[in-house]
């Protein structure tokens, strides 16, 4: 991690230098870096898709940090087309953190909210820890895109029972 805490470092007096490490570090160097690193560049004032991007595809996780990411990335919309960029690119937010959700609910970042439930996210358990969030137009879009998304996976766990199984059979010598 010790790349990752140096650009972390370098980001607060020198971001051009941060910049450089980022670039030089390995995919391996990069997945160990700190959750952090993201919400420096993800910063209200000037989101740096690039740099973020190049974090996602090198392997950091979302980790902690993930919460704080998506909620500066959708606040009052600004760069929520980054926040749904980094999630197609597979930035890595754990399943279980509804936190992230939340940000993305509350600050009515439907199409990221929607990435989020695609990724393993469960809606019905979001809705109990947070009974009372976000409007409601962007609940009834996320509970239909649920529905909608719950109804297909139980057509394709039928298809699959019903599939004949493969295998068996005869062998010809």
């Amino acid at each position: 991690s010790f790349h990752g805490e140096m650009a972390v470092y370098a980001f607060l007096e020198h971001r051009h230098i941060a910049r450089e490490i980022i670039k030089q570090c390995t995919n391996e160097q990069i997945a160990a870096a700190p959750p952090y690193l993201l919400e420096l560049f993800a910063s209200p004032r000037d989101a740096d898709y690039r740099m973020l991007s190049m974090l996602v595809e090198k392997g950091i996780s979302g980790g902690d940090s993930a919460v704080r990411t998506l909620h500066m990335l959708t606040y009052e919309g600004r760069n929520s087309w980054i926040a749904e960029e980094l999630l197609k690119k597979r930035l890595w937010v754990d399943p279980n953190n509804y936190g992230a959700l939340h940000a993305c609910v509350e600050n009515g970042a439907v199409n990221v909210a929607k990435l989020l439930l695609d990724g393993g996210m469960d809606f019905d358990q979001y809705r109990q820890r947070y009974p009372e969030s976000g409007s409601p137009d962007t609940v009834q879009a996320l509970e239909e895109h649920w529905q909608t998304s719950q109804g297909q996976a139980q057509e394709l766990e039928q298809e699959q029972a019903d599939a004949p199984e493969m295998g068996g059979g005869m062998t010809l010598g």
